[in-house]
C-alpha cells in the first residue's frame, strides 16, 4: 500500500509546463517517492542499512576522478601570457 501515491498523482496534476515551476513539482514527487521507500524499508532495515552503505562506498570511491576530471576540463589549455 502506497501512501503517497495519492499525493503523487495530484502533484502530476498541477504541472503547467513552466520550467521552473514543474522542476519543483519534479523535485517534490521524487522526494515523496524517497519517503516511501523509507516506509517501506522499515520491513527489511539491514537491506535499507547496507544499500545506503554500499551507496556511500560508491561515490566516495568516485568522487576524486569525477572532481579530477572536472578540474582538467575546466583549465584554459593555452594560457595567455601575462601582461
Amino acid at each position: 500500500m502506497s501512501l503517497t501515491g495519492p499525493l503523487v498523482l495530484y502533484l502530476g496534476t498541477l504541472k503547467t509546463g513552466d520550467v521552473k515551476k514543474d522542476r519543483c513539482i519534479d523535485d517534490a514527487i521524487y522526494f515523496l517517492d524517497k519517503a516511501q521507500e523509507a516506509i517501506d524499508a522499515t520491513k527489511d532495515p539491514e537491506k535499507w542499512y547496507q544499500d545506503s552503505v554500499n551507496h556511500a562506498k560508491v561515490i566516495s570511491k568516485s568522487l576524486p576522478f569525477i572532481l579530477l576530471a572536472y578540474t582538467l576540463q575546466s583549465q584554459d589549455p593555452c594560457p595567455s601570457e601575462g601582461n
